[in-house]
Order: structure tokens, then sequence, then C-alpha cells
């Protein structure tokens, strides 16, 4: 399905599901994508960090993609496992992308599509649901970016995980 409007509840079913959302997906919706491998896309160009606080369910990938500036909070992004960790991957020619509420264990986070080679690029703003330890450990998967200043918060290890030959990482 396709979403122009809010507040939509949508269940998939046992096969792989793709939900495109259009620039509709925000707080007010629900998504489980049931069985299968599921795919929800959607723009977040403008989402707060109000309308941004997603409810997203068994969902093995979140295709996102920010043009402008975009408040997330993953909390609410649920059925990933340490072994098959829900992938949020953010794309577009974005100025800030934050996002809060991250599972270091059971989401990733990736700079552009793995699959689709839209580039990531832009301010990302990083915050764990959980940094009360002090061995807290978040992956950034990049995909494809173009230039791209990460921040982080609650994070004692970050790793950099580049998925293809063409990406070139600068500490700064």
């Amino acid at each position: 399905p396709s979403n122009t409007l809010a507040g939509l509840t949508i269940t998939g079913g046992s096969a792989n599901d793709t939900i495109i959302m259009g620039a509709g997906l925000n707080n007010s919706d629900s998504i489980d994508g049931g069985a299968g491998t599921d795919e929800v896309t959607a723009t977040i160009t403008n989402a707060t960090a109000t309308t941004g606080a997603l409810t997203v369910s068994n969902v093995e990938s979140l295709e996102l993609t920010n043009a402008g500036t975009a408040t997330l909070n993953v909390a609410g992004i649920t059925g990933g496992t340490s072994t098959a960790p829900t992938s949020i991957e953010i794309a577009g020619a974005a100025t800030t992308t934050t996002i809060s509420g991250i599972d270091a264990v059971n989401q990733k986070i990736g700079l552009g599509e793995a699959d689709e080679g839209a580039a990531g690029q832009g301010t990302f703003a990083l915050t764990l649901a959980d940094s009360t330890g002090t061995a807290d450990n978040l992956t950034l998967d990049v995909n494809r970016a173009a230039t791209a200043t990460i921040t982080t918060s609650g994070v004692e290890t970050l790793t950099v995980a580049t998925s293809t030959t063409d990406t070139t990482i600068t500490n700064a």
C-alpha cells in the first residue's frame, strides 16, 4: 500500500511485503510487517520530535529519504534481533538528520541505501536509547555516502562498516 493519509494501521502477511508510505509516515501510523522479509520506504523530510516517533514492528528494512531536516525517535521500531537487526537506512541530500532511541543491539543505522544506490549526506546526530553502560557500541553501515558529519551521544565505540568500494572515510 501507499500512504497519502495519516493514522494508518498496516499489517503485512506471511509473504515478503513492501510498504510504500511516500511522505506520509509519521507517529500516527502503525506498521506491522508480519512474517516474511519486509521493507518500508518513506520520505521523512520535516519530521519533528513528535511526528518522527515511529511505530514499526517486524520489518527488516526501512529505507528513509530526507531532503532537509528530520528528527526521528526509532525506539518504537521493534522486531530486530542481535543476529538479524532491523536496518534503518537514511538517504537523500539532507542537511540534518537526528536519530534518537537507537537500540544498538537490535537496530543498525545505514547511510545511503544498500540496494538502490541513493547516497546519504549531511549531518547525522545519533543517540542510543540506553547509554547507561560503559561499553556501548554502535555500528554505522556506510552503504553510499557523499559528505557526512556524524556525531554520537552515549556511544563509547563507533564502528564504521563500509559495504561498497567507492566510499572514502576521513576522520576530521
